[in-house]
């Protein structure tokens, strides 16, 4: 069972080491909740380890975490890395026990630019939440997987982590503050969206002509300045970072998508693209079909 997430191009960067490193079980109490984690464990430049909790009136769902926390400098990715390189994260569940399903979720990323290029990601401390759902909601879950990221500063480094966590069934439930703020951090759909998320205005998709180009007009409501705009294809196909244009309206700041640089942009057609809306206060993600 393999979660490599939606994501982009990616292009090729330069690996250099790998750390594979097994975590075991420990329990703590997080305020009124049980998190269950494996230890910290140390990697390049970073540590990482795996939380879990059950949540609802009959304990059946459970969330789970991988929080990697880095060094100053240094960064890791979001499923599609961006232009100038870099590793999206993947996720090997498959020795799991008693799992059916997981479904692993991205925190609203950033966008960090250097002299390679552009990319997206995170700095300092990240949990990509992870729900899951039990074969079997009456019995354990052991929690096991291979997560393979990777980190970058002036150099890039692949890492490998084995991490593990047990989550029995008579567990209390209840999520503490640490899954429930990542979840918080998720982009939210049209029909789930709060107070304060981005919103697409709308789309134009330009695929003739010498300058192929997607137009998006984003409200981000206050400090629109800081907003941001990431895309990506279905099928894997690859395009470019939106960019920031002048003001499209007197509301919406406008992004443009230069398709010069993309695959075949004739194939784009009947593909859907997925915005994730990153605003001072709130995220939220939209999607369209290209006609």
């Amino acid at each position: 069972m393999k979660d490599a997430g939606f994501s982009g191009h990616v292009h090729r960067v330069a690996l250099l080491s790998a750390a594979l490193v097994t975590a075991t079980v420990t329990l703590s109490a997080t305020g009124q909740t049980a998190e269950l984690s494996s230890p910290w464990h140390e990697a390049h430049m970073s540590q990482v380890r795996l939380i879990a909790a059950r949540r609802g009136d009959n304990g059946q769902d459970i969330v789970a975490g991988i929080q990697v926390a880095l060094q100053p400098g240094w960064k890791t990715y979001w499923r599609n890395p961006g232009d100038a390189g870099g590793v999206p994260p993947e996720f090997d569940w498959s020795g799991s026990g008693n799992v059916a399903n997981t479904e692993v979720l991205y925190p609203a990323p950033k966008r960090f630019r250097d002299p390679a290029g552009e990319t997206i990601g995170y700095k300092g401390n990240v949990v990509m939440p992870v729900l899951v759902r039990p074969a079997d909601p009456d019995q354990d879950v052991e929690l096991r997987v291979k997560f393979n990221f990777g980190i970058c500063a002036d150099i890039c480094v692949p890492v490998e982590q084995e991490l593990t966590v047990n989550v029995p069934r008579q567990a209390q439930a209840g999520l503490p503050s640490l899954l429930q703020k990542a979840l918080d951090l998720i982009p939210r759909s049209e029909a789930s969206a709060k107070v304060g998320d981005p919103k697409l205005v709308q789309h134009e998709v330009h695929l003739s002509g010498d300058q192929p180009r997607i137009l998006l007009d984003v409200d981000f409501g206050s400090a629109a300045h800081e907003g941001d705009v990431f895309a990506e294809a279905s099928d894997d196909f690859y395009l470019p970072m939106p960019a920031r244009m002048q003001e499209g309206s007197t509301t919406a700041s406008r992004f443009e998508i230069d398709l010069r640089e993309a695959d075949d942009v004739s194939k784009l057609k009947g593909k859907t693209i997925r915005l994730t809306l990153v605003g001072a206060e709130g995220q939220s993600e939209a999607t369209f079909v290209v006609k």
